[in-house]
């Protein structure tokens, strides 16, 4: 608002004093102060025709991020690829491993990305647009393992991803015992191999790792659900956005939420 208004003052001056000025050509100010006003012109242009572009970072797990020969797809790739498709502001969309986002979205190499939200991830970042979206922290095991309640877990072997957190106790509780792996894919081989009893983390993206490897739905048992949290974008609170920047994107975000776009894309992964 500010670059506008001073553009306008600037604007009328050079309208009303140039003519004034040219009744003497002899005097070189005029030339002066016309070149003034073009150059002024173009750079007050520039700088409102300068948006800043957007760097998304994507939770590098599947469903969310998954690599299928050379392309990259995955239901949180999709979503900021649709929101590229109404915006001309987005300049990477780049997985990472969940640690390295948290650092870099920290550290704000990476302006914005999915998570759940939690007191955990409310530290790391401003929570941004609800993205109309609520999943459940859960374990699951084979038909033939009990899980009806929390203190059942403390006689099991429990895989968990790596970098990991859901705001829940179960995060720190060293009495239970935890494998900790590489992603969700490998939980579900784990569990699928018997090396361990159980795994936790978002039970709609474990079922889809499970049904991805094979492992028939009849042969898992019911969830043993822990919480359940909201999808939420967040931004990065190192980086340089706007207060008209975090509109934008907000605006975008809750247009595809509203219309359905990302339920659509969520049911293309989730089971």
């Amino acid at each position: 608002m500010l670059t506008t208004h001073y553009s306008q003052v600037i604007i009328i001056v050079c309208m009303e004093k140039t003519p004034k000025l040219m009744v003497s050509s002899k005097n070189f100010f005029i030339q002066d102060f016309f070149l003034f006003c073009i150059f002024l012109f173009s750079d007050i242009s520039q700088a409102q025709d300068q948006k800043r572009q957007f760097h998304f970072g994507a939770l590098e797990l599947p469903p969310y991020v998954i690599y299928s020969g050379g392309d990259i797809q995955g239901m949180f790739m999709d979503i900021f690829h649709a929101f590229a498709n109404q915006s001309d502001r987005v300049e990477s969309i780049v997985p990472y491993p969940t640690g390295r986002l948290m650092k870099f979205l920290k550290q704000g190499k990476v302006d914005c990305t999915i998570f759940i939200r939690t007191p955990f991830t409310e530290n790391l970042a401003n929570p941004i647009v609800y993205l109309g979206v609520d999943f459940n922290t859960s374990v699951i095991a084979k038909k033939n393992t009990l899980l009806s309640q929390y203190d059942d877990l403390k006689h099991l072997r429990l895989g968990v991803s790596r970098g990991t957190n859901f705001g829940h106790k179960i995060d720190t509780d060293s009495t239970i015992q935890k494998t900790v792996t590489q992603d969700y894919r490998k939980l579900a081989e784990m569990l699928v191999k018997d090396r361990v009893d159980a795994i936790l983390g978002i039970d709609k993206s474990l079922l889809y790792n499970l049904k991805e490897i094979g492992l028939p739905a009849h042969e898992i048992g019911p969830s043993l659900i822990l919480q359940s949290n909201e999808l939420w974008l967040f931004c990065s609170r190192q980086v340089k956005l706007t207060e008209q920047d975090i509109h934008y994107i907000r605006h975008i975000f809750d247009d595809m939420r509203d219309s359905g776009e990302i339920d659509t894309i969520m049911k293309n992964y989730l089971p």
